[in-house]
């Protein structure tokens, strides 16, 4: 993975520009609410002609996107952990209550018959931060399992009895508990922190390049596909 360069470093340093221009030029929209999706890159940085910048007030503006573009990312980036984080603390703790009470709904001999456990409940947007999401751009491979890998015993309208519970459902949920497990929420949430910064590293580092290539007029300065 290539290292992360500075913004700052990254700019060309000189820019020879013909002409000049009193007009604005106007600047991309971009929203700085938490959307799901990140944010497009600045259409200013797409030159197939190699013609470059003509105007010192187009290469200003088209500048301004790109830095508009890097706060925008690391805003995605921070609302897309935040939502993560949540979704699977929320998870977690449903899980630590539903172990606890069928635990003690099957302690000793005994079955508590009267007590009725709860079920996790799996929120339907940790599919947007699955591997098995097919949501546009947000495919994460190996980050969060779609259902958060909680065991199906505690989910649905699965009913354990204390033979089932004891032979295939407390070693799954105390492994899913277990935060060095691989499967455990917590494993899952760093993995998936992992792949984020580096896709937003990445994606920040391209449209700066993207950026400097149209800026040195380079012929067909082409965006790759996010």
């Amino acid at each position: 993975m290539k290292k992360f360069i500075p913004f700052y470093a990254l700019l060309v340093s000189l820019l020879i520009l013909t002409g000049c221009k009193t007009t604005e030029w106007s600047n991309y929209p971009y929203d700085f609410s938490c959307d799901v999706f990140a944010p497009p890159y600045p259409p200013c940085v797409i030159d197939v002609s190699g013609d470059g910048f003509k105007y010192k007030g187009q290469f200003e503006a088209c500048k301004a996107d790109v830095r508009n573009c890097d706060l925008a990312l690391q805003n995605w980036s921070r609302c897309a952990n935040d939502d993560a984080r949540t979704l699977l603390n929320n998870i977690n703790d449903e899980v630590v209550v539903a172990f606890n009470c069928l635990e003690q709904k099957f302690m000793g001999d005994a079955v508590d018959v009267a007590l009725v456990c709860p079920k996790v409940s799996i929120p339907r947007n940790i599919e947007l931060y699955s591997s098995g999401s097919q949501a546009a751009v947000l495919v994460y491979a190996d980050t969060i399992e779609f259902s958060a890998n909680v065991p199906v015993c505690v989910r649905g309208d699965h009913n354990e009895t204390k033979l089932t519970y004891e032979s295939g459902c407390r070693e799954p949920l105390r492994a899913f508990l277990d935060a060095s497990n691989s499967d455990s929420a917590q494993q899952q949430y760093d993995r998936f922190v992992g792949w984020l910064n580096a896709e937003t590293r990445q994606r920040a580092n391209t449209v700066v390049e993207q950026f400097n290539c149209v800026a040195e007029r380079k012929y067909s300065c082409r965006m790759p596909i996010f």
